[in-house]
Formats: C-alpha cells, structure tokens, sequence
C-alpha cells in the first residue's frame, strides 16, 4: 500500500470522526463553548496518528559490526539475530539508536529468548 492510499484512508476515518462528532454534539444539544469541540479534533488527531502509523510499514537496518544491513520489515527482522546493542536504523534515517530506545524492537527483546552462554569447561 503506497503512502497516497494510506493518506486518503486516514482522511476518509479521521473525517467521519469528525463529522460524526459534530453531529453528535448537536443531536443531543451539547452546549459549552468551544471545549466539546476541542475534545473532537484531539480525538480526531490521536485517531490520525494511530491510522497512520499502523498502516505505514516501517522498514528497519541494523549493523552486524561490519556492514548495514536491510531493508526488513519488523517480521523480517525477527528472525535477524539483534541484541539490546545492537544499533538500528528506520527508513534510513542518518543516526541509528541502539535497539532497547525503539519501542517495538524492546518488545520483540524482550519476547525472544535470551542467549544462552555455552560452559567452556569440562567436568574431567
């Protein structure tokens, strides 16, 4: 889905919201100055940002210490072996962060296993 089509359906949503507020307030009479409508176009605006950001695909790129690695999208990027060092690039942008600062690779940390240290000694 390109980012046109992401656009028109958050306006589509993010209007009806609106209008359907709107027309909410005045079927029942509500009356108080400009707060009832303030309360609309905040929720308007949350439910924008909400559509928006999950119908936009963000795509990842993470260092293995030699090279940037990528485009993945978050499914791909569970099965890359990152860590919470690990730095972590979106939509290339300029400046990576390591990935416990970006909410949805902390979760995927924090579902995935943790690695498990092999015991070197022998019991001879």
């Amino acid at each position: 889905m390109n980012k046109n089509t992401v656009y028109m359906i958050a306006i589509v949503a993010c209007g009806s919201i609106l209008v359907l507020g709107v027309i909410g307030m005045v079927l029942l009479g509500i009356k108080g100055g400009y707060i009832p409508y303030a309360i609309i176009f905040g929720l308007t605006y949350f439910a924008w940002k909400k559509i928006i950001s999950s119908l936009i695909v963000k795509k990842y790129y993470f260092s293995n210490g030699e090279e940037k690695l990528g485009p993945f999208s978050i499914e791909e990027l569970k099965k890359e072996h990152i860590n919470s060092e690990s730095q972590i690039w979106i939509d290339d942008s300029k400046v990576s962060k390591s990935a416990t600062e970006i909410e949805e690779i902390k979760e995927l940390l924090e579902l995935s296993p943790p690695d498990i240290e092999k015991d070197i000694t022998s019991n001879e």
